[in-house]
């Protein structure tokens, strides 16, 4: 029982004494009392919908509380998944990417070699037919020379 529910009941209890002991016609006392009677019923009945609906309304915030926690951790836990996702993501594309780049790395040092191959391949037809066309030249100088052909052109144009 709290302190106004005691006062309560004392200066009832006081009136009642009161009224009794004054003597005063017992319809206006028996009124008083039914009255104040009525008044206690009253309030009592009223705390008790009060502590019901304080009940009930403790009883709903429980229930959304629960459902908040567990709405909460349901985030939570998407929210560690997705980061785990993004980190096995980045793992991999990091591993891709470093396969790329020795895929890379490996054409390029292959195309650096056939290029290398090529040039020597250049160079020793080069010398090839740099050697033939000396070989020849060496010939139709020599034909020329036991045939006398272009003998005078030659030094005509060293004349000149």
């Amino acid at each position: 029982m709290l302190g106004y529910e005691k006062l309560i009941i004392i200066i009832n209890t006081i009136i009642i004494i009161l009224l009794i002991a004054a003597r005063i016609n017992w319809l206006l006392t028996i009124s008083v009392m039914l009255i104040l009677i009525l008044i206690v019923i009253q309030k009592m009945w009223f705390q008790e919908k009060f502590e019901k609906s304080s009940k009930r309304q403790k009883e709903l915030l429980e229930i959304m509380n629960d459902k908040l926690l567990d709405f909460s951790q349901k985030v939570n836990k998407i929210k560690t998944d997705i980061n785990r996702e993004m980190f096995i993501i980045e793992n991999k594309l990091s591993e891709e990417r470093v396969n790329y780049q020795k895929d890379m790395d490996m054409q390029y040092r292959d195309l650096t070699r056939k290029i290398v191959d090529i040039e020597n391949k250049l160079n020793k037809i080069k010398k090839t037919v740099g050697a033939g066309l000396g070989i020849t030249e060496e010939r139709l100088n020599k034909i020329e020379t036991e045939l006398g052909i272009f003998t005078n052109f030659k030094e005509d144009e060293e004349a000149a």
